[in-house]
């Protein structure tokens, strides 16, 4: 059996023969006594045969037979390798891991509304191709032997999956979180009652302006706007998570204020964004038609960061870190990803299609209909070649900038805007870091 530290791990002593284990990417801690401080004294990021570790210890330990130290050894890393901190594997060809943490799941392309901006096509949410309940079951079995916490139903819109509440009954059985995205029109007191009994962390909708002519425009469905309102108050007297989402575009550019406002009085997360995708068949007629110029980006930036919500509380939070964190460590820093694709999460159309986030759908790593979630993740060619890709040692123009703890870096924008080139920093990301560091000094 080979074994080595996660390369996400890092080990700090705490007081006298005991420390404390830390994944960096997905942030969980394991405390360690004064047994477990003696063996990790032996193991690091090397990667080394177990039994030669155990030789060690039994040099060291003369009154303890070799078979006790051996199993007591292997429990302690077997543990670990559990929580994500070591790596084991009988093949050292195999020794990379990382848990999947977050999964999203498209489970049907049907849709009832028809938003103008939607990166699927109308054509196919009518079509309406869906995710068959075995094989969503399948894929939540290895997704939670991955190490998985949490998971999100998607689509389309996932009310209109006809195995919708099977799929919650399924995930609720595996403990998970559950995460619902959904336009809410087709919520109802019944489907809210059994909401209720699963485990629900948040239930995400969109909505384009608090005006119905504005909305209702954009998702070309009458009373739209009401239904989703008149759902997501239901929701909220009933005391569940909500989220709203709000891109913005030309057909919406100005309806941000009203929206802040209502957020802020529930206590809903508002979360406002810029960014249009491509249609997943290729059309970006839209996208170019529609997308914010520069100005009305700075705009809307600053509308969101002097309004001083939850945006700004979320900017401010990731500030002033990564420039201290590259002092303070820099061969660690330089080994983190600059973002979670693929690392932690992972995202499956409703035809099986895997992609690294929700967004990339234009970097496919893999298909379920020919292989399992499982190898896909472990051994995905495409997926390694992403990782090795995704570390902050190869963006060294970054480490300089003085915008670098107002950086957010998406490597699906920087293939999306440099005709496939992942290592080139996007240029709406650079702006909008500028931007955020002159606004966040200002307003401070």
């Amino acid at each position: 059996m080979f074994i080595k530290l996660s390369d996400n791990a890092i080990f700090r002593k705490t007081a006298e023969h005991e420390g404390i284990l830390i994944n960096m990417v997905t942030r969980e801690k394991v405390t360690v006594n004064e047994t477990g401080f003696f063996f990790l004294s032996y193991v690091d990021d090397t990667l080394q045969d177990s039994e030669e570790i155990v030789t060690k210890l039994s040099q060291q330990i003369s009154d303890v037979s070799t078979d006790i130290i051996r199993n007591d050894f292997m429990e302690f890393m077997t543990a670990l390798k559990m929580e994500n901190m070591v790596e084991m594997d009988e093949n050292k060809d195999n020794m990379t891991y990382y848990p999947l943490k977050h999964l999203h799941i498209e489970i049907t392309m049907e849709c009832n509304e028809r938003c103008i901006h939607c990166y699927l096509p109308n054509k196919l949410k009518s079509k309406g191709d869906q995710l068959s309940f075995s094989d969503f079951c399948k894929i939540v079995d290895e997704f939670v032997t991955l190490g998985g916490d949490d998971i999100t139903l998607s689509g389309g819109e996932p009310l209109k999956h006809p195995d919708f509440i099977k799929m919650l009954d399924y995930c609720n059985s595996k403990n998970l979180v559950i995460n619902i995205l959904s336009n809410l029109t087709l919520m109802n007191d019944e489907l809210i009652d059994k909401l209720r009994d699963y485990n629900i962390g948040t239930i995400q909708t969109s909505i384009y302006s608090l005006k119905p002519a504005i909305h209702d425009s954009i998702t070309l469905k009458k009373d739209s706007l009401t239904k989703t309102t008149t759902a997501l108050e239901k929701l909220y007297k009933n005391g569940f998570t909500l989220q709203i989402a709000c891109p913005v575009f030309a057909e919406n550019f100005g309806e941000t204020e009203s929206l802040i406002k209502y957020a802020k009085e529930k206590d809903i997360l508002l979360k406002i964004n810029g960014m249009l995708l491509p249609q997943i068949d290729g059309n970006t007629d839209f996208k170019t038609k529609s997308t914010l110029n520069q100005n009305q980006k700075q705009i809307l930036l600053r509308s969101l960061l002097e309004n001083k919500n939850q945006y700004t509380n979320e900017q401010l939070s990731r500030c002033s870190t990564k420039s201290n964190d590259l002092c303070k460590n820099p061969a660690l820093y330089l080994e983190q990803p600059v973002c979670s694709a693929g690392i932690d999460n992972c995202s499956i159309s409703s035809t099986g299609q895997v992609y690294p986030c929700t967004e990339w759908t234009g970097f496919k790593i893999g298909d379920i209909n020919l292989n399992s979630l499982k190898e896909i993740w472990e051994r995905s060619e495409q997926l390694k070649q992403l990782r090795a890709i995704n570390k902050r040692k190869n963006y060294k123009k970054c480490l300089s900038c003085e915008a670098l703890d107002y950086c957010k870096v998406c490597l699906m924008l920087n293939q999306a805007e440099n005709c496939g080139e992942i290592l080139r920093i996007s240029k709406n990301t650079c702006n909008e870091a500028f931007m955020t560091k002159d606004v966040l000094e200002k307003t401070r």
